[in-house]
């Protein structure tokens, strides 16, 4: 289906339909990766915010908790 709607916007724009489907996963695939990083990001932020408010925090092994807490 998606194909097809692809073929359909190169058609309109007299353009190859193998390069819109090739934009379009290329958008597809850096929407992903942006999202899946500010998701970690955020995951990460909140978890070593936690970490950071428990007494002894300042660790070398609460630190290596933040960083590997996925």
């Amino acid at each position: 289906m998606l194909g097809g709607v692809c073929g359909g916007i190169a058609e309109y724009m007299d353009a190859d339909p193998v390069v819109v489907r090739l934009i379009y996963a290329a958008i597809y695939h850096l929407h992903m990766l942006f999202s899946w990083t500010a998701a970690l990001y955020h995951r990460m932020d909140n978890r070593a915010r936690e970490i950071a408010e428990t007494p002894g925090s300042e660790t070398p092994a609460n630190f290596a908790r933040v960083l590997f807490s996925w």
